[in-house]
Formats: C-alpha cells, sequence, structure tokens
C-alpha cells in the first residue's frame, strides 16, 4: 500500500476530529467514567473517534480499527480487544494480496481527557 495515502487518510481523520476538539474543549460533560473518577469518558471522545473511524473506514474498509472508547476498563481489557482486533486482521475472506495490505488502526482519540474536560 502506498504509505502516502495512509499518511493523508490519517491527517484527514486528525484534521475532522480536531474541529470537534477545538469547539468542544473545556465545554462538554463527562458522558462516563472508566476504572476511576479520573479515567474520564466524555462525549467529544466518542464523537471524536466515530469520526476518525468513519475516515479510515471509508478509505481502507478492509482495514481493522481498535478504539480506546470501545474497550472497557483496565488491561485484561485492552489485552483481550487487541487480541480480538488481531485475530479479526486474519480474517480468512480476505485472499493473501489482501491480507497483506490490512493495517491495525489502534486510536485513542483525546490522549488526555481530564485536561482536555477541563479546558486546558
Amino acid at each position: 500500500r502506498d504509505l502516502q495515502s495512509v499518511l493523508r487518510v490519517a491527517e484527514q481523520a486528525a484534521y475532522e476530529a480536531g474541529e470537534i476538539m477545538t469547539r468542544t474543549a473545556g465545554k462538554i460533560a463527562v458522558a462516563k467514567t472508566k476504572s476511576n473518577a479520573r479515567d474520564l469518558v466524555t462525549d467529544s471522545d466518542v464523537k471524536c473517534q466515530g469520526v476518525i473511524k468513519r475516515v479510515i473506514s471509508e478509505a481502507f474498509p478492509n482495514d481493522v480499527f481498535l478504539g480506546e472508547e470501545d474497550v472497557g476498563a483496565g488491561s485484561e481489557a485492552s489485552a483481550l480487544a487487541l487480541k480480538d482486533a488481531l485475530l479479526e486482521g486474519k480474517d480468512s475472506n480476505c485472499d493473501n494480496d489482501d491480507q497483506k495490505e490490512r493495517l491495525l488502526w489502534i486510536v485513542d482519540p483525546i490522549d488526555g481527557t481530564t485536561n482536555f474536560q477541563a479546558g486546558k
């Protein structure tokens, strides 16, 4: 796969998610918490991840997407989610050439949600 096309898609996904972040930083309530009160998830996290996934899926429909907001709290949940994503990447419905071209996109839409939510 042409890595320039991968970079262009990643940049487009980041740009679109960045527009959401710019509009909502410090202005959005916490939607839920995961493992503790400091492990926040905001509506912006979910919306940004959705935009990123959409942009990637439209460009590369056979790629695998693993988003932080779809994973439960804790290292066991993370390990299981990664294992599942890797198994999905070995989809038997793809021929060998398609299989070699598939990428696994691992996305944390807003790293530092606590600071983001506080507007920092």
